[in-house]
């Protein structure tokens, strides 16, 4: 259900906070199963989500939640060749998992880990960047759309939280048997949207070796600008979990490859922290709502997911794309028939929004051009596909 609200002098039409959250009739209604897309007819055996995270929202003092991809209890096959199945809401493990046995971390994924290499070049100037963090063998689309190789915990507390930061609940996904150091991403949602409704990103990256935390908001009405904040204290607080005394990533950050990630409102906050913050790496803006907003400083590569059937944001990411400098590397994967939800789960659209995702922060925050092919091909789902990449 729809109703129209102003915000900070915007008006604009808005979902209840029942319809804000990854539900799987938006989902379902996204996906092309398994004939959309560049994975759908290169024979990934893949199931595409059925509405997100099927998690609750874990608060800052408390354990950690399991956490699942869900895909309605049919069995997927991950990128190590590991049959796992979902079962809407309980932890989902690997053959070959382990189970974290000290204190509130949970063992969440991955199907065994491949020693790092050295990798390839840095992009040469793109945010600052230089030399790499690529790991593992040559990547494929299979590879890069699915989850990683890499073991995966995740913990509630513990972390930088000092009264006035502007963040609420957060969690930490971290790799258990990848080569360190690994950059850091943050992650928030949006609009009346806890931080269950994109946290299906935090075991996807990490299982792919690249340390993340995603958070939920200090209110459910925070504005971009209010979001931004949200997602550079979390950066810094990650960031301190190099050198936190009993922090399991102490020493193992490279804390000058940071990016960041938002939903909606949260996608409008990640694009003004690329405005404001050169010093980030790469920005992944998912179906971003700032109507009118113009972000002609932006040097940071960014990436913007959208959807044709977005009743909410539609048609906001083309002129945030074109209010991007030329000279800073940008990409837009508009698709065809994608709502609001689209992004918020790595696995929709038969697994493209995480092999696009993915593989923008693989070559701009790791350093691994190697996969830089993937983002330079057009899905078949694509109704809008543009970038300036060479």
């Amino acid at each position: 259900m729809l109703r129209t609200i102003s915000l900070l002098g915007v008006t604009t039409a808005t979902i209840l906070a029942s319809a804000c959250s990854s539900d799987s009739g938006s989902a379902n209604k996204d996906q092309l199963l398994g004939t959309g897309g560049l994975l759908g007819t290169g024979g990934v055996t893949a199931t595409p989500s059925a509405g997100g995270v099927s998690t609750l929202p874990p608060s800052n003092g408390g354990t950690t939640s399991s956490t699942t991809t869900s895909s309605g209890g049919v069995p997927t096959i991950s990128s190590g060749g590991v049959s796992t199945t979902s079962t809407g809401g309980t932890s989902t493990a690997s053959t070959g998992g382990t189970t974290g046995s000290g204190g509130d971390t949970t063992a969440t994924g991955g199907a065994g880990g491949a020693s790092g290499s050295a990798g390839s070049s840095g992009m040469g100037g793109a945010a600052g960047s230089a030399g790499s963090l690529a790991m593992g063998g040559a990547p494929t689309m299979q590879s890069a759309a699915n989850t990683g190789p890499y073991m995966v915990q995740n913990y509630t507390s513990g972390y930088a939280h000092q009264p006035g930061i502007n963040f609420a609940d957060a969690t930490v996904y971290y790799p258990t048997d990848a080569t360190p150091p690994f950059p850091i991403v943050s992650v928030v949602p949006g609009f009346v949207s806890p931080q269950s409704s994109i946290q299906a990103w935090g075991p996807f990256l990490a299982s792919h070796g690249i340390v993340t935390m995603t958070i939920g908001t200090n209110s459910l009405t925070d504005p971009p600008a209010t979001r931004e904040l949200a997602l550079m204290d979390a950066l810094t607080s990650l960031a301190g979990e190099n050198t936190r005394m009993g922090s399991p990533l102490v020493g193992k950050l490279d804390t000058s490859r940071k990016a960041t990630m938002g939903w909606s409102m949260g996608g409008g906050g990640t694009l003004l922290a690329a405005n404001d913050h050169p010093d980030l790496k790469a920005t992944v803006a998912m179906c971003a709502w700032n109507p009118g907003y113009q972000y002609s400083k932006d040097t940071v590569p960014s990436l913007m997911f959208a959807g044709t059937a977005d009743t909410l944001a539609g048609g906001q990411s083309q002129g945030f794309y074109a209010s991007i400098p030329t000279s800073t590397p940008k990409e837009i994967y508009e698709v065809t028939g994608g709502s609001h939800f689209i992004a918020n789960d790595p696995a929709n659209e038969n697994h493209n929004i995480g092999l696009y995702g993915l593989s923008w922060l693989e070559v701009f925050l790791v350093g691994d051009l190697r996969y830089k092919q993937f983002l330079t091909q057009k899905p078949m789902d694509a109704t809008t596909f543009q970038n300036n990449l060479m």
